[in-house]
């Protein structure tokens, strides 16, 4: 084999290795695409999840706002009566 030869020979096994070096970059620019395609899918999940929770527990310091100061009512009012029956 001459220097010619040689070198195409070179040539050759380094083109290949470049379009499967290529081929491979593609794949993971792919496999990348579909992992922050998941990621942001999960962090949306994430974001209505404590939107949700944030709505619910505002609802539940509400309610318990209501029932202490239903509470409050209830202990004057047995305070009044206890004032008024002496």
């Amino acid at each position: 084999m001459n220097n010619d030869e040689k070198i195409l020979s070179l040539l050759e096994t380094l083109m290949e290795s470049q379009t499967k070096l290529e081929q491979e970059i593609t794949n993971i620019k792919h496999t990348l695409a579909e992992i922050e395609d998941e990621h942001g899918q999960k962090l949306d999940i994430l974001f209505r999840g404590h939107d949700m929770l944030y709505k619910i527990s505002t609802e539940i310091r509400s309610n318990v706002s209501a029932l202490k100061s239903a509470q409050d009512y209830q202990d004057f009012r047995a305070k009044l009566d206890k004032i008024r029956n002496m």
